[in-house]
């Protein structure tokens, strides 16, 4: 499920990594952007990032969802995670992903911020 506004997301394949593809028309019904293929400079705090499957480290089937926290400019994104490394608790991360790794960037349309 999606929050920041959404009334919820249920269905579609069950891979986390083309949530941006199995909901993309409800998203941007409901006032969301969808970023497909983005680089990483598009990342930003509050996103919320789905990695193709197999992509930085994530499911080889599923992929992988987050929230990002932080973008360092060292390349670091520090994230919130579920099903990671501590299990299926939410955790704080910090990653560094390669250029190609996600497949979809969904924020609240309007909400692009000026990188400096």
């Amino acid at each position: 499920m999606i929050s920041q506004g959404s009334g919820g997301i249920y269905g579609g394949s069950s891979r986390a990594g083309l949530i941006g593809n199995d909901f993309y028309y409800q998203l941007v019904n409901e006032g969301f952007e969808v970023i497909f293929n983005p680089s990483l400079s598009q990342v930003q705090p509050g996103d919320v990032v789905n990695l193709h499957p197999g992509a930085g480290g994530s499911d080889a089937y599923y992929g992988h969802t987050f929230v990002v926290k932080n973008v360092f400019a060292n390349g670091v994104i520090q994230t919130y995670e579920q099903n990671a490394e501590l299990g299926q608790i939410v955790a704080v991360y910090n990653r560094t992903y390669p250029e190609g790794a996600i497949s979809s960037i969904i924020r609240k349309a309007g909400t692009t911020v000026a990188k400096p």
